[in-house]
């Protein structure tokens, strides 16, 4: 591994309340447990690379209040620290999850998404050789700030992660973050509502894949949830079959792929395999609640192969 990788992203304070179906309006529904986690886009991708060994660095912020003492304690027992601190506020996730492991967020955001310029001047840039960015942060009123701060970045490998939100990220920032990765990752659901906010119709999901890889620079990668993940490397459209499981909890199930995805491109796998390993460990996250063990993800490592 020549370099590491920059994570830039939120740490987030998870709770998360478990019901046996997500409520209607006006309806009442009991709790049938609560649990208070740190998660975040970045936070859960960090914590692959983390267990992988591959060197990262997770520019996120830490801020005030009981949700920031929250989330230093919580990453001081993981190992996963963010590197920076704020005086302004830090907010919170409200995680609804329900029997089947589906779940809904409500997200009080604090200064964990924001990025001011004088801190992103602070990054010694030689030292990394790939940057994750999640959508989430380039939909903030800093987001701008992100984006200029990407253009700088000539031969980094920027690996874009749009998110759930990816219809309400203004187009502009969205499409210019597109054009400068080197890889979007993305679920069949947010390249659906993206294709439709673009007035762009199909007939296939090979059709949509072909009409989402033309917004893209680089290689494009689709997770459908139990179905296949499609892989557009070089224009080569290609699958990798996931591994059929019972989920838990579906929480931050994409990001723990991403994440895997780009540890193993660090390791120096073939996209396909990066793919298939990041499946394994998907599928893993989504059976339990959590984030995984150092001896869980030691077993699904003697699955891999890298050829």
């Amino acid at each position: 591994m020549a370099g590491k990788v920059l994570v830039i992203g939120s740490v987030t304070a998870d709770i998360n309340i478990y019901v046996d179906h997500i409520p209607e309006k006006e309806e009442d529904v009991n709790v049938e447990r609560q649990t208070v986690t740190a998660g975040g886009c970045a936070y859960n991708a960090a914590s692959i690379l983390h267990l992988s060994g591959v060197p990262y660095t997770l520019f996120a912020s830490v801020g005030k209040g009981i949700y920031g003492d929250l989330i230093l304690n919580l990453c001081r027992k993981s190992g996963i620290m963010p590197v920076l601190r704020s005086e302004k506020e830090h907010g919170c996730c409200y995680c609804l999850i329900a029997e089947d492991g589906s779940r809904t967020f409500l997200a009080n955001h604090g200064c964990e998404y924001l990025f001011e310029q004088e801190v992103l001047d602070t990054l010694n840039m030689e030292e990394y050789e790939m940057i994750y960015v999640c959508g989430l942060e380039i939909e903030e009123k800093t987001g701008e700030r992100l984006i200029s701060f990407l253009e700088k970045q000539k031969n980094k490998k920027i690996v874009y992660a749009p998110g759930a939100r990816i219809r309400h990220i203004q187009r502009e920032k969205n499409l210019a973050v597109m054009r400068l990765a080197g890889m979007v990752h993305m679920n069949r659901k947010e390249m659906n509502q993206f294709l439709a906010s673009e007035k762009i119709t199909y007939g296939s999901e090979r059709e949509a894949a072909d009409a989402m890889r033309k917004y893209t620079s680089g290689d494009l990668i689709i997770t459908d949830g139990s179905r296949a993940v499609m892989i557009y490397e070089k224009d080569k459209l290609s699958r990798a079959d996931v591994v059929p499981v019972s989920q838990v909890n579906s929480t931050g199930a994409g990001d723990s792929h991403v994440g895997m995805v780009m540890a193993a491109l660090m390791m120096e796998y073939p996209l396909d395999q990066a793919v298939k390993a990041a499946n394994l460990v998907s599928a893993a996250s989504v059976m339990k609640d959590g984030m995984l063990t150092l001896e869980e993800f030691t077993e699904i490592m003697k699955q891999i192969s890298r050829r």
